[in-house]
């Protein structure tokens, strides 16, 4: 099966190329401000890299979310247009599990927290315990989710990881995404020792997780009509609104 991978969520615009369990090829631009004029050129080219047309390509896979509103629409957008199109299935893939299953350093006494920066020591985040099992025939490595997806403040996070590790005896944690970047200097200052690195190369996430989640999102679901392009939707993950009280002695 050959999977296109579009990811718009965050300032890298990145497809890949997957077939037989295999990455084939991925380009990725960072400039969150051409999302919209970059995508379409870099998806046709990564074609033809290969020697592949769109209508090879068997199935779509854009991650939906959560991330940058504009970002989002542009690539599930695009990734829908192909569906249609060609009659493809498009399984989206959501921003912060394919963050957690790029991570290329961790073990089974690791937690791990995908983090989106959304301002102001902000982030969008969800907790994983790694791994949970895995086939040794084919290094699938499965991820348990600890927690809601969710937004919130960096040091609230803080110390829900704190807590997860406490109660799963996790002896390191492994922090990726652009959230982490923001808030690099905090968390190394909360978590010392114990915090792992993620590789510049897979801290803003991988097309080959991508294309690999979808792909078992895909051959989990025996009604595959969930599939059809007009269904794929953009998640939305937003903070949580505070309304301060006015004060009773204003007119």
């Amino acid at each position: 099966m050959l999977i296109l991978s579009v990811d718009t969520s965050c300032s890298i615009c990145r497809v890949g190329l997957f077939e037989d369990d295999r990455l084939l090829g991925e380009i990725a631009e960072d400039n969150k401000k051409s999302h919209s004029v970059k995508l379409m050129p870099m998806i046709e080219a990564l074609l033809s890299e290969h020697l592949k047309k769109v209508s090879d390509v068997d199935m779509f896979a854009p991650v939906n979310g959560p991330g940058s509103y504009t970002g989002l629409r542009i690539g599930v957008t695009t990734c829908k247009l192909l569906g249609y199109s060609t009659s493809k299935p498009v399984v989206p893939v959501n921003t912060l599990d394919q963050l957690a299953y790029s991570c290329d350093n961790v073990s089974d006494k690791t937690i791990v927290c995908s983090c989106i920066d959304a301002r102001n020591s902000r982030v969008f985040y969800s907790i994983y315990q790694a791994p949970v099992s895995e086939d040794c025939d084919n290094g699938k490595v499965e991820l348990e989710r600890l927690c809601e997806y969710d937004a919130d403040e960096i040091n609230v996070v803080s110390e829900k990881v704190k807590c997860f590790m406490d109660e799963k005896g996790a002896l390191s944690v492994c922090f990726t995404g652009d959230g982490f970047i923001a808030n690099k200097d905090f968390l190394k200052e909360q978590f010392s020792e114990a915090l792992l690195t993620v590789s510049d190369e897979k801290i803003s996430g991988s097309s080959e997780a991508i294309c690999k989640l979808a792909l078992n999102e895909f051959n989990s679901q025996e009604d595959k009509g969930k599939f059809d392009s007009k269904n794929t939707e953009v998640f939305y993950l937003r903070m949580p609104h505070i309304t301060l009280k006015k004060d009773k002695t204003e007119a």
